[in-house]
């Protein structure tokens, strides 16, 4: 939808066009202002508030313009029947796994990993929500060494304090992932709201 507007001028001579929105952005815009508002970030919550209500009526317009709109799941295929005149397929957006998984790393201590922009506000809040919910339980519950690292871009300079945790590894950007995975015991994916198929 973010690049709609800069192909609707080519839109009005098509006889017939197709959109994969693979999210619902209203969607998403309103649960990510439901975790600011939890978070007391008021300001931000007014924002997504306010681009949920520009997304929605977007998807109406699409809706009624298009002819076919592929969306990620049946439940937001069903959100969206009934609003247009569009005919709505679902297309997931996910890679099945080849193969067998890599096995553990062989030494050192269990660890917990997160792959993410750090800079999108859902996977702050999610590193952010681990380190301060679960982390305190983990070192309660067992005498077992483990780290957690913390890879991606863009992370704020309230998630860096969380670099002080002893376990706490805040990798950064790295070029590949895949050296990440291998060195993984388990992903955490303690994401509370955004995109996808809820």
């Amino acid at each position: 939808m973010a690049t709609l507007p800069f192909a609707q001028p080519y839109l009005g001579s098509a006889s017939r066009w197709q959109l994969d929105l693979d999210d619902l952005e209203s969607r998403t815009h309103e649960r990510i202002a439901a975790l600011a508002r939890e978070n007391r970030d008021e300001w931000l919550a007014d924002r997504e508030q306010e681009e949920a209500g520009r997304c929605a009526q977007t998807e109406d317009d699409v809706l009624r313009g298009a002819d076919r709109v592929y969306v990620c799941s049946e439940r937001d295929r069903r959100a969206l029947a009934g609003r247009g005149r569009a005919a709505v397929a679902v297309l997931p957006n996910v890679v099945p796994i080849q193969g067998p998984l890599p096995p553990p790393p062989p030494a050192g201590p269990f660890t917990f990993l997160f792959i993410g922009t750090l800079g999108y506000y859902p996977n702050f809040d999610a590193v952010r929500w681990w380190c301060s919910a679960v982390l305190p339980r983990l070192r309660l519950s067992t005498a077992a060494p483990f780290r957690v690292l913390v890879v991606g871009g863009g992370a704020p300079p309230e998630l860096l304090d969380i670099a002080g945790e002893p376990e706490v590894e805040i990798v950064g950007e790295v070029p590949d992932v895949t050296s990440e995975y291998e060195r993984a015991h388990a992903v955490i994916v303690p994401v509370r709201a955004g995109g996808g198929p809820h």
